[in-house]
């Protein structure tokens, strides 16, 4: 609202509620994509539970019970942050995985929407899954 009123269109806002909300990435390590040249390094062994067989499997996204990980996905939260402000004019704001995004009443989840198209643009895995869906 302050800025509202430093650029003079309090006024014009003011009829809009402006609401916030809480916003989960539900599987956050699967938001930070893998490149291919990362693939190699980027495996998930997995025992079978009934033959005890091991399994393994190259991972198209981040792992996160990794150390480093979770650095990186720090940095990855950090820069979505920052786009999402710059880029989309969005109120949001990031800890991790968990976010908070402020809109008007009046749009109705439209900054939601966009978040996840902002995601499915940078090639993550889980929002191009929901998109399809």
């Amino acid at each position: 609202m302050e800025e509202f009123q430093v650029q003079g269109i309090e006024h014009e806002i003011v009829q809009y509620p402006i609401e916030s909300g809480g916003e989960d990435m539900e599987d956050a390590f699967w938001t930070l994509p893998c490149t291919v040249e990362d693939l190699p390094v980027n495996v998930a062994a997995i025992r079978h539970p009934e033959t005890q067989t091991w399994t393994f499997l190259q991972m198209w996204a981040l792992l996160f019970g990794f150390e480093s990980a979770v650095l990186q996905f720090g940095r990855w939260s950090k820069f979505c942050e920052g786009a999402g402000r710059r880029l989309l004019s969005l109120l949001w704001s990031l800890y991790v995985d968990d976010g908070q995004l402020c809109d008007l009443q009046a749009a109705k989840g439209e900054g939601q929407a966009l978040v996840n198209e902002f995601f499915c643009c940078l090639g993550t895995p889980l929002a191009e899954a929901k998109r399809q869906k």
